[in-house]
């Protein structure tokens, strides 16, 4: 799964892709917004859903090299974020849709459906 095909799959927008957009293979999603949840993930390209718009979601991405976010549930982004994106070279996706809305359609990309 590409990070375009969860664009056109839920129709999410891209508030900053990484230089990796369109090479990286996702296969492990994580559905959290305990950060410390997510360090404890001992998987690569990890793909974060969560409703937590702020800093510490994609430090602690970067800290585990994880290689995107999608920011569920219509949560506005904080100011700095995309900078911080850049910085990182995160790719950021945002969606209105629920987590779980979100979840069901990756669960079917992953599937091949």
């Amino acid at each position: 799964m590409k990070f375009q095909d969860i664009i056109n799959k839920i129709g999410a927008s891209a508030v900053h892709k990484s230089s990796r957009f369109d090479s990286v293979e996702l296969k492990n999603i994580v559905v959290s917004d305990m950060m410390s949840e997510v360090l404890t993930v001992d998987k690569e390209e990890i793909f974060l859903v969560t409703s937590l718009s702020s800093h510490q979601t994609l430090r602690t991405l970067n800290n585990i090299g994880g290689a995107g976010a999608i920011i569920v549930n219509g949560s506005p982004i904080q100011a700095g974020l995309k900078e911080l994106a850049r910085e990182f070279d995160i790719t950021l996706l945002k969606t209105a849709k629920p987590a779980f809305e979100v979840c069901v359609a990756l669960g079917k990309l992953l599937e091949g459906k």
